[in-house]
């Protein structure tokens, strides 16, 4: 109970993750249970993860409400990781399951909890490192006027085309389009930051 200092560990964990030279991937697993019981500005030690291209996956664990899910997010989000809940020590073995495959080369993002309104665009940064073998965006809900498109790092849109075999213009993207779904599956991806965008239109009844 109480607060803790998140903070620090950040801090602890960058260096102990440039002590050591081996060419490995690296990342860091930030687990609390509580809030950050100081004042801190994290942009500069996000930075310094982010420019060695160390990922910061962050797992609350137990009930959402003592966690500070949105410092959580943030820090994740800033570093190219994720945001995970687990609610308990059975949920958190999927978690690091999860966190696992991902830094292994296969990498989720799950576009489909959020309440769209019409002419509304959400966009979601995905980070793409060298080492990344594969990555899966989705989205699940309903599809009827929603637009899910995939950018690459240089800004161009991955170009659907309904005559080849993997319904995008590049042989390594498929897109599938099914009733409450969409996803695009991208292997072998060009390394830097991607976006998903996901918007509605504004269809009059």
């Amino acid at each position: 109970s109480g607060g803790t200092n998140i903070y620090s560990g950040l801090e602890e964990g960058f260096k102990q993750l440039n002590s050591t030279n081996d060419t490995n991937k690296k990342v860091a697993i930030l687990l609390t249970d509580g809030q950050d019981n100081y004042y801190h500005n994290y942009t500069p030690l996000l930075q310094l993860y982010k420019s060695k291209g160390w990922a910061v996956y962050t797992v609350g664990l137990g009930d959402e409400s003592n966690i500070d899910k949105q410092l959580l997010t943030k820090i994740a989000n800033e570093t190219g990781g994720k945001y995970f809940h687990a609610e308990n020590a059975s949920v958190l073995l999927q978690v690091y399951d999860e966190i696992s495959a991902t830094t292994k080369g296969l990498l989720f993002v799950d576009a489909s909890n959020e309440v769209l309104q019409p002419n509304q665009t959400l966009n979601y940064t995905i980070y793409v490192h060298p080492f990344m073998k594969e990555f899966y965006a989705k989205y699940l809900g309903n599809t009827s006027g929603v637009d899910v498109k995939l950018y690459y790092p240089n800004g161009s849109v991955v170009v659907l085309n309904p005559n080849s075999t993997t319904g995008t213009d590049n042989p390594n993207i498929t897109y599938t389009k099914g009733d409450g779904y969409i996803i695009y599956h991208v292997v072998s991806p060009v390394s830097g930051i991607w976006t998903l965008s996901v918007s509605l239109s504004n269809v009059s009844g």
